[in-house]
């Protein structure tokens, strides 16, 4: 009976959620929780190989900023020209979550992309977009022609919100790289239209940077004119036209949801202007209840260090690429608090076409299944199994167009899955779907050009990590961890082959002392499981066969060795697993892992299921006063927190040690307060040689 109702509250859980997708369009506008967006906080955005890349995740309600508890694991993926070249899932609690990512020595010199989603987003075509710059200085880079070198003009452009956005006014402003004398002589600047039409007309200023507005059309390709005073000249692309977008408009009607804009502050208590090596460093400051995360790295003489400071998600944005802080060019078009987040009425075509549920206790493996001719086979029954020291398999049945999502529980190690069709009556295809994205997006990857000054702090900063690796020593976390599932079938009967007589066939095995299993020669089904319970009732269902947590069929069973096998346990009950009704359960365990030499047939799909990254507690050098540590300590990242949790509005006391590394680091406190205001919070000190400091 226990079994029973905790059976059925599964089911009434996954009906709530099938309402949920299927009152969406109606229901959407109204909900002040419903869509999500990702702001990923990155530790550095410009990487040596050797290095790791830490990222502290916050899961939002697209409408009121505030953390969302309605997905469980977040995607993440990094893009480069070549493909993708990492792909993982965060653990997320109530919206939080965090993970790395170790720069590999066979990555090359090149531009990259982080882009990370919820698989709720991918309703909705959303995700978060960072650019990333990895630098390898073991590989030999060839640096890309010199445009400005040779004569040529170059346009960044730096829209309103990103992108353009369609049928309102957007402002857009930009900035000419070219000879200082062409810009002092200026360039003419027309914005064409799709048939070459000249939509406006701009100006520049002696430093090349200027500014317009356009009101463009969704779907049209607009490209800009540049001409200098001798006649020649050159054409460019304006970014893409998007139906939805941030932008700042007066129109009510069409404003989805307001994004705040981070409050960008230094430190209530401001540090010492200079620490000595080793010496602690106590960062105080002044924190709403919220949740928060903490950098603190070496700043850059020359590299990129930083692509963005406000905190906030990029929308869908192809062929753009952020790199300008605020206060350069970008904030002076905005208004100081607050982004109209804008969307046209194509995004209503979106809603009504949601078909993935979010992950809110568990994760989904999709998948389609088609008859050999292709033809979709509904109401099907599909099993995912995932054999371990405890096994775990579930069923889902598929819809009427083939396609089905089996719910399983997350492994913390990556394992092999294998689907296998429980009732077909037909040969079939079955195929799984890809749970990251099916395609790269279209991001920008030039070449990247390194001038001399570059090449040298590459140097510096490769010996300083190299140093710091060779001393490298594996943590507690880092051990071999195991899958820690409950046993989904409590069995009432278990038996160790070894304490009994061993049998030559798995027949005579279960004749012999597995009371409540009959092996039927000439009947069907040829193995039966007795039921005292059940015994006058007059719907009778398949009893379930399983070895190492895979359902089998008895002429498999019947034929495999019992040598093989460890022990067998028995549930005579019947038993409920999805939309599946067994009577009785009956497991064979292999003395070996894995398969336990069994052979899968070609029915059999294998799969592999990725392993979810879980929390990690990061642990830096404590130095005493008096005692000589002799280990070097090159580290450039001195503290990392991507959970800093605040109940209430309290100070907060933050402690570290700086390193052997001598420069300017940057202290970054980046989160959400529990009311859903952005919070940026930055400073600076310098570690030096060269002083005396009675802090300590």
């Amino acid at each position: 009976m226990d079994r029973l109702m905790e059976g059925a509250q599964k089911n009434i859980f996954l009906m709530l959620l099938l309402w949920l997708v299927l009152m969406w369009p109606t229901q959407v506008k109204s909900q002040q929780n419903i869509e999500e967006r990702v702001y990923v906080h990155l530790n550095n955005q410009t990487l040596i190989t050797g290095e790791t890349l830490n990222f502290s995740v916050f899961c939002l309600s697209d409408k009121t900023q505030k953390m969302s508890p309605l997905s469980k694991v977040l995607y993440i993926e990094i893009f480069g020209a070549d493909g993708v070249v990492h792909q993982d899932k965060i653990s997320l609690t109530d919206g939080r979550g965090h993970g790395e990512f170790f720069v590999a020595s066979h990555l090359s010199t090149g531009k990259y992309q982080l882009v990370a989603y919820t698989r709720w987003m991918k309703n909705f075509e959303k995700y978060c977009q960072l650019p990333l710059t990895i630098v390898n200085p073991f590989k030999e880079y060839e640096q890309p022609d010199d445009t400005l070198a040779q004569g040529g003009t170059l346009i960044n452009w730096y829209p309103q919100g990103l992108t353009l956005t369609a049928d309102v006014t957007n402002t857009v402003r930009f900035r000419l790289k070219s000879a200082p004398e062409k810009l002092e002589e200026g360039f003419e600047i027309k914005i064409l239209g799709a048939a070459g039409e000249i939509e406006l007309e701009t100006k520049h200023d002696s430093f090349g940077v200027g500014q317009f507005e356009i009101t463009p059309k969704l779907g049209e390709h607009y490209r800009v004119l540049l001409e200098d005073k001798s006649g020649q000249f050159q054409f460019y692309e304006l970014p893409k036209v998007l139906g939805a977008g941030m932008v700042n408009t007066s129109n009510p009607k069409r404003v989805y949801a307001e994004w705040s804009l981070p409050h960008l502050s230094t430190l209530d208590f401001p540090l010492a202007e200079k620490y000595r090596p080793r010496q602690q460093v106590q960062i105080q400051t002044e924190l709403a209840a919220g949740t928060y995360s903490v950098s603190v790295n070496k700043k850059s003489e020359s590299l990129p260090y930083r692509h963005h400071r406000a905190v906030w998600s990029k929308w869908h944005a192809p062929n753009l690429e952020f790199v300008v802080d605020p206060e350069e060019l970008w904030a002076s078009l905005l208004p100081p608090t607050t982004l109209m987040v804008y969307h046209d009425e194509q995004i209503d075509s979106i809603y009504a076409q949601v078909s993935l549920l979010p992950e809110y206790r568990e994760e989904f493996l999709d998948g389609l299944l088609t008859k050999d001719s292709g033809a979709p086979m509904g109401g099907v029954l599909v099993a995912l199994s995932i054999p371990g020291e405890v096994s775990q398999v579930r069923v889902a049945k598929t819809k009427a167009d083939g396609t089905f999502s089996l719910p399983f529980e997350s492994t913390i190690i990556n394992a092999e899955g294998y689907l296998s069709v429980l009732d077909a009556d037909a040969s079939y295809q079955l195929k799984v779907a890809d749970p990251f994205l099916a395609t790269a997006p279209d991001f920008n990857y030039e070449q990247l050009k390194l001038d001399s000054i570059q090449i040298q702090e590459i140097i510096s900063r490769s010996i300083r990590n190299q140093i710091e690796n060779a001393y490298y020593q594996p943590s507690s976390d880092t051990l071999l961890r195991v899958n820690e599932w409950r046993p989904q079938v409590s069995y009432n009967y278990h038996y160790v082959l070894d304490e009994y007589v061993r049998f030559r066939t798995i027949e005579e095995t279960i004749t012999e002392f597995v009371t409540t299993v009959n092996v039927r020669k000439g009947r069907d089904p040829k193995i039966k499981v007795f039921l005292p319970q059940y015994t006058n009732t007059q719907v009778e269902y398949p009893r379930l066969l399983l070895l190492n947590g895979i359902p089998v069929s008895e002429d498999q069973v019947l034929d495999f060795s019992p040598y093989k096998v460890e022990s067998i346990s028995v549930l005579n009950n019947r038993y409920y697993l999805g939309p599946l009704v067994a009577d009785g359960v009956v497991s064979f365990k292999t003395k070996e892992a894995g398969l336990g030499g069994f052979v899968l047939d070609e029915n059999y799909v294998r799969t592999e299921v990725k392993q979810l990254a879980m929390p990690k507690h990061y642990k830096f050098p404590i130095y005493q006063s008096g005692v000589v540590e002799k280990r070097p300590d090159q580290r450039d990242q001195l503290y990392w927190d991507p959970l800093l949790q605040v109940d209430e509005k309290q100070s907060i006391n933050i402690q570290f040690y700086a390193s052997d590394v001598i420069g300017d680091f940057q202290i970054l406190i980046e989160g959400f307060t529990s009311e859903g205001k952005a919070v940026s919070i930055s400073d600076t000190f310098e570690v030096s040689e060269a002083i005396q400091s009675s802090a300590e």
